[in-house]
């Protein structure tokens, strides 16, 4: 079992809790839900900054051994009120920071799922984060936005969705568009794709690495 004691938790945004599980959570089913051809039936997930568990929950109900773990008291907080609620067992929700979970866990899981997290971190983060979570997990699988986005409709309203997110996260996310994203940070972390899909809007991309 993972240590519950939080560590280092700065982080919270003005959309945590609630409102991002009313009205932003819902909106990335679809894309979430293609992760899913990706996975070994029955197999052990950590979902890396779960947020509201919206995604932890999907899988925990089609029979995953499923972590999740967030940075913010919020966002657990619904997660575990939805977990609850659901009475679903095959799930656990942690409140801390994944950058620390080699300090306390000598678990492994088959996958680890980085699910629109990635870009919200910046870059020391995000290596840092990756390299704690690499000797965890048999496949890491990042799902989050290409880069940069497409000249369309969809793409100045994902700009403008991560602008509203607040200065520090519209920051993170632009440095993560300027340094070409999930395939030079993958590069950089040396990680080997073997897998990857883009959706038809060319909006977002899933990557299964090892």
């Amino acid at each position: 079992m993972l240590n519950n004691k939080p560590k280092h938790l700065p982080r919270k945004g003005w959309y945590d809790g609630w409102i991002y599980s009313t009205f932003i959570d819902q909106e990335s089913n679809p894309i979430r839900a293609q992760v899913l051809e990706f996975l070994e039936p029955g197999s052990s997930v950590l979902d890396v900054g779960c947020a509201t568990g919206n995604f932890a929950i999907m899988l925990a109900k089609k029979g995953f051994r499923v972590t999740g773990i967030d940075i913010s008291h919020d966002m657990i907080s619904v997660a575990r009120k939805r977990q609850a609620r659901l009475g679903i067992e095959n799930l656990e929700f942690i409140h801390s920071n994944a950058a620390y979970l080699n300090e306390h866990s000598a678990d492994r899981f088959q996958y680890a799922l980085f699910s629109f997290s990635i870009h919200e971190i910046g870059y020391e983060e995000r290596l840092e984060l990756i390299e704690t979570i690499k000797p965890l997990t048999k496949h890491i699988i990042f799902c989050d936005y290409q880069t940069p986005p497409p000249r369309s409709i969809l793409g100045f309203l994902v700009w403008g969705i991560e602008f509203l997110a607040g200065s520090e996260h519209f920051l993170n996310f632009k440095d993560f568009v300027d340094r070409g994203g999930l395939n030079s940070l993958i590069k950089t972390c040396g990680l080997k794709i073997l897998n990857e899909k883009t959706n038809r809007s060319g909006i977002y991309r899933i990557m299964v690495c090892d």
